[in-house]
């Protein structure tokens, strides 16, 4: 089912309504030209809160469009995977983090390695579109919780990733697997280092965290198709 995100500010799912109506023109515009909705049509509607509901659209005018919206319900999340990202390019962070909602991760852990790239503002209008897009696309109705870390000595022994069991994927077939469990535990946290990849250094403070390492016999990938490939083997697994 087609869904649309609106800011809490615009609807607010915590209170009951039998009828909603939008207004704006920004919100108007894309509604009726871009998605080009008809009356009668059914959407879910959702905000940041993590609520989402069934409309029904009973009433289009020239300046504004008019739902019938159910009860709102809580978003439940697919799994408990968090993901651990090494900076990079900024097309290719946009890349990786849209496809990470899309699969259903709610927790981004941003990390500074050796080989990564600059890190870039995290709060641009642009990327929060680029989230909420992904969401809409996906019907994951859940915010991406992102938090940013100097090092991954810094990541592994902050709070909160304790409790987590730790893996890392790796394009390398000749870094050591062994003793790896590959019956994944659900709630686990998957490191995908930058394209430069991991520094001896870096492995082996990861090795002191108790990180396993797995390896899947592919080609060399970008770090965004690594992403979708290692997210979606894990996903199958667990």
């Amino acid at each position: 089912m087609r869904a649309v995100f609106l800011e809490k500010e615009t609807l607010d799912l915590n209170q009951n309504h039998d009828e909603f109506e939008i207004s704006d023109k920004n919100k108007l515009h894309h509604l009726v030209n871009v998605l080009r909705l008809k009356q009668s049509v059914e959407i879910t509607l959702f905000n940041e809160s993590g609520l989402y509901a069934k409309a029904e659209i009973i009433n289009i005018e020239k300046k504004k469009v008019v739902f019938k919206i159910d009860s709102p319900q809580q978003y439940t999340e697919p799994h408990q995977i968090e993901l651990a990202l090494c900076w990079l390019k900024k097309d290719a962070l946009e890349d990786a983090m849209k496809i990470a909602v899309q699969i259903g991760i709610t927790k981004l852990h941003m990390v500074k390695s050796q080989y990564s790239q600059q890190a870039y503002d995290l709060q641009t209008s642009r990327l929060k579109k680029v989230l909420v897009s992904a969401m809409e696309q996906s019907n994951h109705f859940k915010e991406l919780e992102i938090y940013e870390y100097n090092s991954l000595d810094e990541l592994f022994s902050h709070e909160r990733v304790k409790g987590l069991d730790k893996y890392g994927f790796t394009l390398h077939q000749d870094m050591s697997v062994k003793g790896l469990d590959l019956k994944f535990n659900p709630r686990s946290i998957y490191l995908i280092g930058p394209e430069g990849g991991l520094s001896t250094q870096e492995i082996e403070t990861l090795s002191a965290q108790n990180m396993k390492f797995f390896h899947l016999p592919t080609p060399i990938m970008r770090a965004p198709v690594a992403v979708s490939c290692a997210l979606g083997y894990i996903v199958a697994r667990i």
